[in-house]
């Protein structure tokens, strides 16, 4: 009965009454080895593992998932529910310390054990491969990611309409990889089907008008997105200020500046940048996404100032953050490769403007960088350098 109170408490989000009543059970299962307690323990601890990831602990988090997924596997290896369940909160707990390619191993292990075994249900196996391509999408695989995205999305649609909560991230997942591959029609699509949902259209971080403003920003449309933007961050800070609430404010203050500066007001955002790239450096160092995301932006403010030595120090950081935490295909890893073609020109220059064309063209400001590049030289004039990430 406490574990079950427990699992209630925090699917309602009353994190602090779940670990009482977890601490609780916990304490009447005590050091017993029978097999009853056992099978009960393994329970109690992916609930426990899942309170922990929603009160953003970490490595409790990691510590009782990992026990339940060794529990399970020695107990009863065939239950896949139980041990996917595990096995999707460590994915979760290696994805946000950074590490996609753990949480990757993580669910690929998890739909082996649905080959294996087959007795999962259809809707757990669409969350997972959902989980999959989501991973995929947030490592800049995009043209991978989507049609799966696209496919769990159809299907929770289908099964559970757009009002049921669980069809709402994989359908912000499927619009945001449409965004991202130029995809204009799908994302539109998706958008406006889940405008139709109340939840969705007016909850509290207003996730329907982050699509709105993605969508305009990388259409162009950059005025209509700082915008929305800014209505974003203001439904945020009505929130509760914790960890997670603090960093999305952050991060759509990063998507605001980049609207301000695509749109030409470069001298406000690039303040503003500044001091967003303080705080994610104070929060996650340099060796994070944030950071290098940032800095390639500010390494954009200092090229429209021709101050390519400022723009050379900043790109070669967010180089080495996202080739070494993403790896080469990240575009951006590419936007930062030919940005720095701007301060130095390279050999490797024409293949970077191939890939540009392949993955990138699609965006606004894309032909525009091109169009520089292809000069063959270093531009004595950069004050109207685009954004393009």
């Amino acid at each position: 009965a406490l574990r079950e109170l427990a699992n209630c408490a925090q699917r309602d989000r009353e994190f602090a009454r779940a670990q009482k009543y977890a601490d609780e059970a916990r304490a009447l299962i005590g050091q017993s080895n029978e097999l009853t307690w056992k099978i009960e323990l393994a329970r109690l601890a992916n609930i426990e593992g899942s309170t922990a990831s929603r009160m953003f602990q970490n490595e409790l988090s990691r510590t009782r998932y990992a026990e339940a997924e060794k529990l399970w596997k020695a107990l009863q290896p065939d239950n896949v529910e139980q041990i996917a369940w595990a096995l999707e909160g460590l994915s979760h707990t290696d994805r946000i310390e950074g590490n996609i390619a753990a949480a990757k191993a993580k669910l690929n292990e998890v739909l082996a054990l649905d080959e294996r075994y087959q007795n999962r249900g259809e809707m757990d196996r669409i969350h997972t491969h959902h989980q999959l391509a989501t991973l995929n999408y947030l490592d800049g695989r995009f043209a991978e990611a989507n049609p799966v995205l696209r496919q769990a999305c159809d299907a929770l649609l289908a099964r559970l309409d757009v009002s049921h909560a669980d069809t709402h991230i994989p359908c912000f997942n499927a619009a945001y990889s449409s965004i991202r591959l130029g995809a204009w029609d799908d994302a539109k699509t998706r958008i406006e089907t889940l405008d139709t949902a109340t939840a969705y259209r007016d909850g509290a971080d207003r996730p329907v008008e982050q699509l709105r403003a993605l969508y305009a920003l990388y259409l162009g449309q950059s005025e209509e997105a700082e915008k929305r933007f800014r209505t974003v961050i203001e439904s945020f800070r009505l929130l509760e200020n914790t960890p997670g609430s603090a960093r999305s404010i952050l991060r759509f203050q990063r998507y605001e500046a980049e609207a301000s500066l695509r749109s030409g007001k470069t001298a406000f955002a690039c303040e503003s940048l500044r001091r967003i790239e303080r705080a994610f450096f104070a929060a996650g160092g340099e060796a994070n996404t944030d950071t290098g995301s940032v800095r390639i932006l500010l390494a954009i403010c200092a090229l429209r100032q021709n101050d390519s030595t400022t723009a050379k120090t900043l790109i070669a950081s967010a180089t080495k953050t996202f080739s070494s935490l993403r790896g080469e295909h990240h575009p951006f890893t590419l936007a930062a490769y030919a940005y720095r073609e701007l301060c130095e020109p390279s050999a490797a220059r024409t293949a970077i403007i191939t890939r540009l064309r392949e993955e990138m063209l699609w965006q606004s400001g894309a032909q525009q960088l091109i169009e520089i590049m292809e000069l063959g030289e270093k531009p004595s004039d950069l004050t109207k350098t685009p954004v393009v990430l």
